[in-house]
């Protein structure tokens, strides 16, 4: 509690100290400018990475199957197996795992969406509590916005500069 006490008194409650105001303008024209240098930057890395998506996600898979199975690799080449044997091998078994899992899990979810009517019964029936308050949010929206969700569609300008067929 002292502590505390001892910061109050000089104005620094917490370890928080108040900001200082900028000497100058250039000073907030330049921490303005590093903001937008970074925002920028991190604007165009996520459009490069957004348009680079088809080349970099076959690499990226790669890279992440090829660290993960590493380890096993190199315990195999200890035996003198060559790696290219033991990374065919492993393929071949990762993509039979990958066919007996979707095997396997065809049929449960085949039967889950044939009962997905009877889900969305349970879940309306569990969630009835909800009915009062959206109906009540549902007429103050009419209230505010009595044209509700009504869109005004009007014809196009353009019909009088272009010609008719």
């Amino acid at each position: 509690m002292e502590f505390l006490r001892a910061r109050r008194e000089k104005g620094d409650a917490l370890g928080v100290k108040d900001p200082e105001p900028p000497e100058s303008i250039e000073d907030i024209w330049t921490v303005a400018a590093r903001v937008a240098t970074v925002g920028i930057f991190v604007l165009l890395l996520g459009m490069s990475l957004y348009f680079c998506r088809p080349v970099l996600l076959p690499v990226v898979a790669a890279l992440v199957i090829g660290t993960t199975l590493a380890p096993i690799v190199k315990a195999v080449a200890r035996h003198r197996v060559s790696p290219w044997a033991t990374a065919i091998v492993l393929g071949a078994l990762l993509l039979g795992l990958g066919g007996t899992a979707v095997t396997l899990l065809s049929r449960p979810v085949s039967e889950w969406i044939t009962r997905a009517p009877e889900f969305g019964a349970t879940i309306k029936q569990k969630l009835y509590v909800l009915d009062r308050p959206l109906s009540a949010l549902r007429e103050l929206q009419d209230v505010v916005l009595p044209s509700g969700n009504a869109v005004a569609v009007e014809p196009s300008q353009l019909s009088i500069v272009t010609r008719r067929r």
